[in-house]
């Protein structure tokens, strides 16, 4: 596939990520509805995951760079979030904040990257 397919993957994975995050900060109660946002911020990460590796392979990125390395362990917190918010509840809205800006970070290395 081409860079450009593997952006969109990963862009459309964000969002879902970002969609998850929003259905979440609602806080409700019903199960059904909290099992529907858990499998889409799922599938969110894991197009994330899938379009993040897909566009460093197309650039020829190692993994093992330390900007990649950061980018990794934002996505496993992201992904950790879920678990947090249920066991934590009172954490939950200082948590989502500090990942907004782990976030921000991992896009402004993403995209300037090569100027560091």
């Amino acid at each position: 596939m081409s860079y450009e397919i593997y952006k969109l993957i990963h862009l459309c994975g964000l969002g879902l990520v970002a969609f998850g995050f929003g259905a979440l900060a609602m806080r409700t109660d019903d199960a059904s509805k909290r099992k529907m946002v858990s499998i889409i911020h799922g599938i969110g990460l894991f197009l994330a995951l899938l379009g993040g590796f897909g566009m460093a392979a197309r650039l020829k990125i190692s993994t093992t760079e330390p900007w990649v390395i950061f980018k990794i362990v934002v996505w496993l917190s992201l992904g950790g979030y879920l678990a947090l918010s249920k066991r934590k509840p009172e954490l939950a809205s200082k948590v989502q904040v500090v990942l907004g800006l782990l976030a921000v970070v991992a896009a402004y290395l993403g995209i300037f990257h090569n100027q560091l």
